[in-house]
């Protein structure tokens, strides 16, 4: 069940994608009151092969109150 949905859209057509991508995740995160989780290889490897990656409560520092957390790009 999805408890919320944020969206950004891409901020700044001069930067690389990595960076466009940087800020939007922490709009995103910013939005939803939430810490920045922490980003893995596996979390690198997910969004190259399928445009998307899932932070577990793991990847949180703080205690989070979901299971987990799906960015995703939608075009």
């Amino acid at each position: 069940m999805i408890l919320r949905e944020e969206y950004a859209e891409e901020m700044e057509s001069s930067g690389s994608y990595r960076e466009n991508l940087e800020k939007c995740f922490l709009s995103v995160c910013k939005k939803m009151g939430l810490e920045v989780p922490i980003w893995m290889k596996k979390n690198t490897r997910e969004f190259v092969s399928f445009n998307k990656t899932i932070f577990f409560k793991e990847h949180f520092i703080d205690e989070v109150s979901f299971d987990y957390f799906e960015i995703k790009i939608q075009k």
